[in-house]
Order: structure tokens, then C-alpha cells, then sequence
């Protein structure tokens, strides 16, 4: 035996950027918080809209969707994809939507999309959709904030000589104000 393998003593195993891994934290609620004891994210949003008996949830292998709460809704749908061994998630605010990488991202877009701080503002002409954006209630200003735009071109710029209607869809199914919701965070 040499030296150095007399003295040898394990190390813990190291990530692809070599630092070793840090240890999962725990929760308030004493919960392990580390996304291998969490398990996929359309298990993480049903069991957080299990809270909500209004939500009405349809979910497949790859996406889970919120019906509307109430008739002036909108549908709310998060997608899944691997691309080049990396999770993708897109978040559909109807026919709008906004792609990212972060999964704590994705899930706070979703539940934001069902929140009273959020609307969805169509722009439409003979009843088509020409342009949604997404607005933001501020606290602060206590108004409403355009927060991005989808512009579906293909409709866009066809019967432009139509008058255009403004039409605002809310889902409300999570108070942002809400006093359970402040316990939970």
C-alpha cells in the first residue's frame, strides 16, 4: 500500500461543476425542500390546486390544465418537454404563453395565472383574437400593468378595417390577499 491510499478518507460526491451537494433544507412544516423528494411538477400543481375545491384540473402525461373558475375565465395549462436532456415548461394563459427552464418559475406562473393579480386582456375584431396581454395588478400604483403581449400574426393583420373589441378574462380562483394564503407562504 502507498501512503496516500493509507490516508485516504471518502469524500462526498461532487456535482458536473465539482462542489458537493448541499444538503436539503427543511420547511416550516418540517417538508424536505429538494425537487428529488418533490417529485414531477404536474404532481406538485395537483396537489397544490387540491386546496382550491373550485379548481377543476384535467392532466396527462405531459401537461396539466385549470378549467375556468367562472364563466369570464380562462383556461390555464402548463406543458412539459425535455430538450436535449433539460425539463421545458411552457405556461399557456389560453392561446398565450411564456416558456422557461426554472421549474419554481413555472410553478409560480401557473398559480399567478389563477390569481385575482392577474388578467388576461384580448383584443379581438369579428370575434377573432388578434392580440392578449397579460396584465399585473400593482399594489403600489393600484392599477393595472400590461405585463407582455402574444401577437398571433396570422390574424393579426387580416380585417384590419374591422372595429376592434376589448374583452378582459380573470380567473380569481387563488386570493393573492388572503390570509390562508399568507400562512401557507
Amino acid at each position: 500500500m502507498r501512503e496516500f491510499e493509507d490516508s485516504f478518507s471518502p469524500q462526498p460526491e461532487t456535482s458536473v461543476r465539482g462542489i458537493p451537494p448541499r444538503p436539503p433544507k427543511k420547511t416550516a412544516r418540517d417538508l424536505m425542500d429538494d425537487p428529488e423528494w418533490r417529485g414531477s411538477i404536474l404532481d406538485e400543481i395537483e396537489k397544490k390546486l387540491e386546496r382550491y375545491p373550485a379548481a377543476r384540473v384535467k392532466r396527462d402525461l405531459s401537461s396539466i390544465s385549470c378549467l375556468p373558475p367562472n364563466p369570464d375565465g380562462y383556461m390555464v395549462t402548463l406543458r412539459v418537454a425535455r430538450n436535449s436532456g433539460v425539463e421545458c415548461y411552457s405556461v399557456f394563459y389560453k392561446d398565450s404563453h411564456v416558456e422557461t427552464t426554472a421549474r419554481q418559475a413555472a410553478v409560480v406562473e401557473f398559480g399567478f395565472a389563477l390569481s385575482n393579480g392577474s388578467r388576461l386582456k384580448e383584443y379581438l375584431r369579428r370575434g377573432k383574437v388578434y392580440r392578449s396581454t397579460i396584465e399585473i395588478w400593482d399594489t403600489y400604483e393600484r392599477r393595472w400593468k400590461p405585463d407582455w403581449d402574444f401577437i398571433p400574426w396570422s390574424t393579426a393583420l387580416w380585417q384590419f378595417w374591422y372595429r376592434p373589441t376589448i374583452r378582459y378574462l380573470q380567473n380569481r380562483l387563488i386570493d393573492l390577499d388572503s390570509d390562508d394564503l399568507r400562512a401557507a407562504a
